[in-house]
């Protein structure tokens, strides 16, 4: 099975250190591939990875509104034969998303969409985004029971 953790960058935040310490603990276990998928080159975390065997993948987001981003990251996932895609932070899920959707549906890998920021968006214009990426992904996780609660308010 592969497994991708994708995130926006692996500079030293909290989400940054839980996908670096989780991808280099699983990546040891037999018949398991992890991966980790970023769009931004702050490497933090690289170290730790890397001497844990796991794979860094950068696809550079060309812009703000990178409208081929997604397809590019599509294209990777059908040449990796991704099986699980676990997308820390909503602008992260947002993008994987829309990649998973452009794939034909027997190839789209399973989608987790992880929320760490503690609190969801105040405007309304971040509160659809974040909406639609919690209830359009097959599973969302949190790390603390209030954001757990703020998840399910949206779900």
């Amino acid at each position: 099975m592969h497994l991708v953790y994708a995130i926006d960058h692996l500079g030293s935040g909290g989400a940054q250190r839980q996908v670096a310490e989780l991808a280099a603990r699983l990546s040891a276990r037999p018949g398991l591939r992890v991966s980790v998928l970023v769009y931004h080159p702050h490497d933090f975390f690289a170290d730790r990875l890397l001497e844990a065997g796991v794979e860094i993948v950068r696809i550079p987001r060309r812009g703000r509104f990178d409208v081929a981003f997604p397809r590019r990251i599509a294209r990777w996932y059908r040449h990796e034969r991704v099986d699980v895609v676990h997308a820390y932070l909503v602008a992260p899920a947002f993008w994987h998303g829309l990649a998973i959707a452009t794939l034909p549906r027997g190839a789209r890998p399973r989608w987790i969409a992880a929320e760490r920021a503690g609190v969801l968006a105040a405007t309304r214009a971040s509160r659809i985004v974040e909406t639609a990426v919690y209830r359009r992904a097959d599973a969302a996780t949190a790390n603390a029971r209030p954001m757990a609660r703020a998840l399910t308010s949206v779900l």
